[in-house]
């Protein structure tokens, strides 16, 4: 948008002056103020002023509008070119950081000084600038922040965090003000941060990159950011990453002379390195195959996968006798199967919890039961709550997900709609102890009341073969 000359802006207040004493009424009602107030939309009762339409006024301003848009396509394109959006180049490790990201402009909530803006050149003088980026809604982002935060204020002579989100800035500021972690926490965090996850691409978060003295060094993921690998990085630069996998990539691609384009497989490892925690599906249309892929998943976790079911909280899974809990539980495992095209859902869940059956010896089958359980409730009349907090707070029911997680917990469910009323993340200090939890609940018009309902539950038995 250009600015206006002298005389444009001298012609339109003359023009706006003269418009201003011609005016017509419209006979027809609408619910928007015409008496000088511009507060907004007016109550229905006073919807019955008619409209006054300065004719010659709205047809200036239109014109108006006209004169300063007649270039705005050009300037936008313009304002593209100097940050590269429109043909960015994804960086690979090795590659440089050009001067156009270098001096990127990019918005900041949570500056130590109160700035709203930063480049990555005011790091320059950082050996390493490691970029973390994260999602509001990404519980595992989180909870890694407190220990990447506690390192790298130690080693700041020496790198810079910064957190890195595409939402955008009104959100995030208000997410980082209210959650229970983040508002504890010193780091910054780039929001709309759209350019720069396109010069570094990636399908899920958190992801890390590492830049090292102006080049691309690693995609790693947070658990791989420890105290003992920085140093090496900072020290002698001799430090070399586990890299994050790309899902849509085989885990374990089999390639051999002797075997066919057609082949399919299936693989069962231990925690894989460089792997994150995570589980899908991928077909791939060209070979005409189907590939499942659990990657860092606790044994409970798969199991629930090969029986159909995204989650069942562990106060719903019952361990027969000879299941290990803490190897159930705790151990993770990395599987990776590929099926025909023409496989249905049903067909491969069986054959994965066979393949679950060979490897660890334990199998499961899901139970209807009838269980004592906690219902949430409204204990009084309220219908508000300073706990409500309906634009960026989480449903009851996620809040009690971590409750019911609790193994040998009583089940906890909540009544009607109440289960999508969302309380403020302040809620998440409510340490993940039963009666601080009603103390909580009590505090804000709710309360617990015993009952009976029908849960489906996981029943896990030991079998006669494992490979353990």
């Amino acid at each position: 948008m250009r600015k206006l000359r002298k005389g444009e802006s001298y012609a339109l207040l003359r023009a706006i002056g003269d418009a201003l004493n011609t005016t017509i009424r419209s006979p027809l009602r609408c619910a928007h103020r015409d008496d000088g107030d511009k507060r907004g939309v007016v109550e229905p009762k006073r919807c019955i002023q008619p409209i006054v339409y300065h004719t010659k006024l709205v047809t200036l301003i239109i014109s108006f509008i006209c004169v300063l848009f007649s270039d705005a396509q050009a300037q936008s394109a313009g304002e593209r070119a100097v940050i590269g959006a429109e043909d960015i180049k994804p960086l690979q490790i090795g590659d440089t950081l050009s001067e156009a990201l270098w001096n990127l402009p990019l918005r900041v909530v949570k500056h130590p000084d109160g700035k709203d803006f930063i480049r990555l050149s005011d790091y320059r003088n950082k050996k390493l600038i490691i970029l973390d980026f994260w999602a509001t809604w990404c519980g595992s982002c989180i909870s890694s922040m407190p220990r990447l935060d506690s390192i790298a204020h130690e080693l700041s002579d020496n790198l810079v965090l910064l957190a890195v989100t595409t939402e955008d800035f009104s959100r995030v500021a208000k997410f980082m003000r209210t959650n229970a972690v983040l508002k504890k926490l010193a780091p910054l965090s780039i929001t709309s941060g759209n350019v720069l996850s396109n010069y570094f691409p990636h399908s899920s978060v958190p992801h890390i990159v590492v830049v090292d003295n102006g080049v691309v060094k690693s995609f790693t993921s947070p658990d791989r950011l420890n105290r003992e690998n920085l140093l090496l990085a900072i020290n002698d630069g001799s430090k070399s990453w586990s890299e994050k996998f790309n899902y849509r990539h085989q885990v374990f691609p089999v390639k051999s002379s002797y075997v066919s384009s057609d082949h399919f497989y299936t693989v069962f490892s231990g925690y894989a390195e460089g792997l994150e925690s995570r589980s899908g599906m991928f077909i791939d249309s060209l070979a005409s195959t189907k590939r499942f892929y659990a990657w860092n998943l606790p044994v409970y976790q798969f199991l629930t996968l090969a029986l159909g079911r995204v989650a069942i909280p562990k106060s719903l899974i019952e361990l027969q006798d000879g299941v290990d809990s803490s190897f159930f539980f705790n151990s993770p495992i990395t599987y990776e199967a590929t099926f025909p095209s023409s496989s249905d859902k049903i067909e491969m869940e069986k054959y994965i919890l066979h393949d679950l059956m060979r490897y660890t010896g334990y199998t499961g089958s899901l139970q209807q039961k009838n269980l004592p359980c906690w219902v949430i409730y409204r204990s009084d009349d309220k219908s508000e709550s300073p706990a409500i907090d309906n634009d960026q707070g989480i449903t009851i029911r996620e809040l009690i997900r971590p409750i019911n997680n609790m193994s040998g917990a009583t089940p906890v469910m909540a009544e009607g709609d109440i289960r999508q009323l969302r309380i403020s993340r302040d809620a998440l200090d409510v340490p993940l102890d039963f009666e601080t939890f009603r103390v909580f609940l009590n505090k804000h018009g709710f309360d617990l009341r015993r009952d009976t309902s029908d849960f489906t539950m996981l029943s896990v038995s030991a079998g006669s073969t494992s490979i353990k």
